[in-house]
């Protein structure tokens, strides 16, 4: 079953990954409509984060946070590297479903 952002993560996730999401996208041209796809996007960042970093567990908000907030401060080149490796996966499965 797929994990669905709920709203305290949603807006974790937005605080520390918007606008780093928005200049990844603008930066390579990736062909999304943040308007229409944002959520779904970030849906799909959040599950794959929570693969990556927390081995598939659903973490604490403040887990959450203080990890986003580590990593953005820390590591922000690497961060950006991982959002544009997961959009560039997420158009990859958004193309494949709307071939089938």
């Amino acid at each position: 079953m797929k994990t669905l952002v709920n709203d305290e993560e949603y807006e974790v996730l937005s605080r520390y990954l918007g606008d780093l999401l928005d200049d990844v996208i603008e930066r390579y041209n990736y062909d999304v409509d943040v308007d229409e796809e944002y959520d779904d996007l970030l849906n799909y960042i959040y599950r794959a984060l929570i693969k990556a970093w927390f081995k598939g567990r659903r973490p604490s908000i403040s887990r959450l946070e203080g990890r986003l907030r580590e990593v953005r401060r820390r590591e922000k080149k690497k961060l950006l590297i991982l959002l544009s490796f997961y959009v560039s996966r997420y158009l990859r499965m958004k193309r494949v479903l709307t071939l089938r």
